[in-house]
């Protein structure tokens, strides 16, 4: 899969030649709702998939005070994108700056560096400055620029629509079922760039280390490393630690849930 950081995308050298097929979102999480975008725009063969993403969450950059955490990080996202069928990637830092682009000018910006024959969007998806671009808004630019637009309908388990912010409240309210139900598999802690304090056959890593979501404090069955055969263990969280058995010599790069 390739990735094509915005700045060089904005260069205008060519980085995908062939007709494209777009989404466009956070995708933290990539749970049901997001991997219903990901069949629809990885479903015409004759296109090549891209998906216009954030390294970051614009919510940690706009709205710091209320934003929970992370349900991925940005190696595991472009991981599940890929293992998704995904041709390609378009990752943006996002930034105050960057929140100044209409959806116009950002779509503008899209399509005279990309040949776009088809976009997907989520129903009810707002980007942009302001959130100005929604589905009615992108018909009309889709329209003038001979781009197919199709539209989504929502995910809904129950009567709620699937989020990332249903599946953080599902985490921090610690009902990880419901969780797992809403991401369509484990939830996983992205370990590879942490390091903890081991001691005889345990390690322990300081809670505010990990910048993903985790569950209230309790002992939860994981598994270290891969999801199937992985070592499987008790994970004891705290109000400051993360702590489980570690087999001799392990390094632990994953925890899934």
């Amino acid at each position: 899969m390739k990735t094509i950081p915005w700045d060089k995308l904005l260069e205008g050298s060519k980085h995908v030649e062939d007709p494209v097929s777009i989404t466009i979102g956070v995708f933290d999480g990539v749970h049901r709702g997001h991997q219903a975008l990901i069949r629809e725009v990885t479903r015409d063969s004759s296109l090549q998939s891209l998906v216009i993403t954030f390294s970051n969450n614009p919510f940690a950059v706009l709205r710091p005070d209320v934003f929970r955490g992370y349900l991925q990080s940005l190696p595991m996202k472009l991981e599940r994108l890929e293992n998704l069928g995904v041709s390609g990637v378009v990752i943006i830092d996002f930034s105050h700056d960057f929140s100044k682009l209409t959806g116009e000018k950002f779509l503008t910006l899209l399509s005279t560096r990309l040949n776009i024959k088809k976009l997907v969007l989520g129903s009810n998806h707002k980007f942009g400055q302001g959130e100005g671009m929604g589905p009615d808004e992108a018909r009309r630019f889709c329209e003038d620029n001979s781009i197919e637009l199709v539209v989504v309908p929502a995910i809904k388990m129950g009567e709620t629509r699937v989020s990332s912010t249903r599946v953080r409240t599902a985490l921090l309210e610690g009902r990880i079922e419901e969780a797992r139900e809403l991401l369509g598999g484990s939830y996983a802690l992205d370990l590879s760039e942490l390091n903890g304090e081991s001691g005889p056959g345990r390690v322990r890593l300081l809670r505010e280390k990990v910048p993903q979501i985790l569950p209230p404090p309790g002992t939860y069955q994981v598994r270290l490393n891969q999801l199937k055969d992985g070592f499987a263990t008790d994970l004891k969280l705290d109000h400051q630690w993360l702590e489980w058995n570690n087999p001799a010599d392990m390094q632990v790069k994953k925890i899934f849930f």
